[in-house]
């Protein structure tokens, strides 16, 4: 009876290693597509698609006689770590206190296409075309109406961290289509600071 007892104990040993090695070198099995129910893991080339993604933009503000409010979300993607190219959304609020206790107050909206391409470690040239609707006031017909208004802005900048466009950047930029009767910028000269993610 003993020498049945350690020859079933020692079958058990046999077989409790056997299983635990055949699960030790076991790998993962591949999704299964049979049923659908199963999803199939990311590709190298999803994965790197969305890494090239960036989301971010622009946001000032200044209160007080004048108040100004600008909100300016924008997209994009990089392309081999070189050219950025995204799209933009604008909002503007502006207002302003007059002498006499009136205010006046306007809400500018639009878009741009954007192109950033990388210079050298963190220096960027930047393209964008602009186009901007917004309230213009006619001296002749003493009346107000609303204009688009395209601004091609070609310019450059910096951004902190130079790692494919991702981090805090500041620009300057000149508008040449700037006239001071048809464009609600001040001046032809167009500062931004933005972040990137």
């Amino acid at each position: 009876m003993r020498k049945y007892i350690a020859v079933f104990f020692m079958l058990a040993a046999y077989i409790g290693a056997s299983a635990q090695e055949k699960m030790k070198n076991k790998g993962t099995p591949p999704p299964s597509n049979k049923t659908g129910s199963t999803t199939p893991a990311k590709s190298s080339d999803e994965l790197s698609f969305w890494k090239n993604i960036r989301m971010g933009g622009n946001f000032s503000a200044a209160f007080g006689t004048y108040t100004y409010i600008q909100l300016t979300p924008i997209v994009g993607y990089v392309f081999n770590g070189k050219l950025f190219t995204g799209v933009s959304g604008t909002y503007i609020y502006q207002s302003e206190k007059q002498s006499n206790g009136a205010k006046i107050s306007y809400n500018i909206y639009g878009m741009s296409a954007i192109g950033r391409y990388s210079v050298y470690e963190g220096l960027f040239l930047n393209a964008e075309y602009e186009t901007l609707n917004y309230s213009l006031y006619d001296v002749k017909s003493n009346t107000e109406r609303r204009v688009w208004v395209n601004s091609p802005l070609i310019g450059a900048g910096y951004i902190s961290s130079f790692d494919n466009f991702r981090g805090p950047y500041i620009m300057v930029l000149y508008n040449l289509n700037y006239d001071p009767n048809t464009t609600p910028y001040p001046s032809s000269w167009v500062i931004r600071i933005g972040m990137l993610f």
